[in-house]
């Protein structure tokens, strides 16, 4: 991989399925090359709807999301991130990775476009299931988590459904497909 990249890892944890309806409340990232980490939690959008089948999956409430406190309002959350980003990639391009990318950034690139503020990754994502089946030649469905885990020799995971905690967790394991693929010879012709 080339080193002009700085990868982060990101994760989310919202309300229901597509941005705009539902809301995002917590985002959590991490550089795959430092320590340092962002994470907020985040004030409902207004009118937000809530789905139960979202919320379950997270085992939280409608009533507990409401109850929080301590929030950062949408648009200073997005700037805050913007500028952690841009400041952790000093000078190098920020990729957004995540697992499931394709949920994460829809709703990353619909805040960002929400609140007026620039995208510091500008309009794509990187895809940890599709890198690691273009990295190890395996199937969709034995391209989960878990599945790269075992794939890097890290212990088997389960995300507890917290943004920062489960950027960290596809951050260890992010890391270690990049460095294994560095490893790989380059079937190029």
């Amino acid at each position: 991989m080339k080193n002009d990249l700085c990868f982060i890892s990101v994760d989310i944890e919202t309300t229901g399925p597509t941005p705009g309806h539902y809301s995002m409340y917590e985002l959590g990232a991490c550089a795959t090359t430092t320590d340092a980490t962002f994470e907020r939690k985040i004030m409902l959008l207004p009118n937000a709807k809530f789905s139960s089948a979202s919320l379950g999956a997270v085992a939280t409430t409608k009533e507990k999301l409401l109850a929080r406190k301590g929030l950062t309002a949408p648009k200073q959350a997005m700037r805050d991130f913007a500028e952690w980003s841009k400041d952790i990639a000093k000078g190098t391009r920020p990729v957004f990775v995540a697992n499931n990318a394709a949920f994460d950034w829809m709703f990353i690139a619909w805040y960002f476009e929400e609140f007026n503020i620039t995208n510091p990754f500008g309009h794509s994502a990187l895809d940890m299931k599709a890198f690691y089946m273009g990295m190890s030649h395996v199937a969709w469905d034995k391209a989960t988590l878990k599945d790269m885990a075992k794939y890097c020799s890290i212990l088997p995971v389960t995300l507890p459904h917290q943004a920062l905690r489960d950027a960290e967790i596809q951050k260890e394991i992010f890391s270690e497909l990049i460095r294994m693929s560095s490893h790989r010879p380059n079937k190029q012709a």
